[in-house]
């Protein structure tokens, strides 16, 4: 004999409790492949030579790398450089920093874990202490700096010739140098790029479709709950 919901109310609890289930599976698998995008922007490869290292700078002046977000928001997760110590080992700084007037502000917006530099290049990865979110079009600068001394120094590798920095979310917007607080000076162009990669996710945004399900989910709920309801009162109006 079929089924019949209209004459059992369990029925429409378990058949909307599924749906509901249902839609929260589907928005994890659709989000779930939507999520990752692991490098934003960079130019780091296997193949990088370091021969086109910038000069070395010790604690008072800094490097900056410029890149503008596309039209998607992101959440940065690391960024990888080329870098060594010019003699002996030292930390080297990362700070994220937002634009102004064209150069790095003079403020972190976040600041990195300072990392050990060798004599010998290395890939140095720089994590935050927690998510960095990134806004869709603006722009923004990788401040690195150093706690070196002058008769020491960080060096930043680069590749020979230049790499353009690439990526499908962000794109690359120039190099600044200058003072630890006031990198204005303009040197792309004039000094080869730096070897980098910024990682991170694409941040999660609700598609429509998502939205229509947990709509839709919702609604049969609460439809199931006022049927119930209903067929309750019926029941006692028979009684009395």
């Amino acid at each position: 004999m079929p089924l019949s919901t209209s004459r059992c109310p369990s029925c429409w609890s378990y058949l909307g409790r599924c749906f509901f289930f249902a839609s929260l599976f589907l928005i994890n698998v659709v989000s779930g492949s939507k999520a990752r995008c692991d490098l934003i922007l960079g130019n780091l490869a296997s193949s990088s030579n370091d021969t086109g290292a910038l000069a070395a700078f010790e604690s008072s002046v800094a490097y900056s790398i410029g890149f503008t977000v596309g039209a998607t928001p992101l959440t940065l997760s690391s960024v990888d450089i080329r870098l060594r110590a010019n003699t002996d080992p030292g930390f080297a700084t990362l700070q994220l920093r937002s634009d102004v007037g064209g150069n790095p502000s003079s403020t972190a917006l976040s600041t990195f874990g300072n990392q050990l530099v060798t004599s010998s290049f290395g890939t140095i990865t720089f994590s935050p202490s927690g998510p960095v979110s990134l806004t869709a079009g603006t722009k923004y600068w990788l401040t690195f700096g150093t706690l070196m001394s002058a008769s020491n120094g960080l060096v930043i590798g680069a590749n020979s010739p230049s790499l353009l920095p690439t990526g499908p979310y962000a794109s690359f917007d120039g190099i600044r140098s200058g003072l630890a607080n006031n990198q204005s000076t303009d040197v792309t162009g004039f000094v080869s790029t730096p070897t980098f990669a910024i990682n991170g996710s694409i941040a999660a945004v609700p598609e429509p479709t998502s939205i229509a399900l947990v709509t839709l989910a919702s609604a049969v709920l609460v439809l199931r709950q006022r049927r119930k309801t209903l067929l309750n009162a019926g029941s006692s109006n028979s009684k009395e």
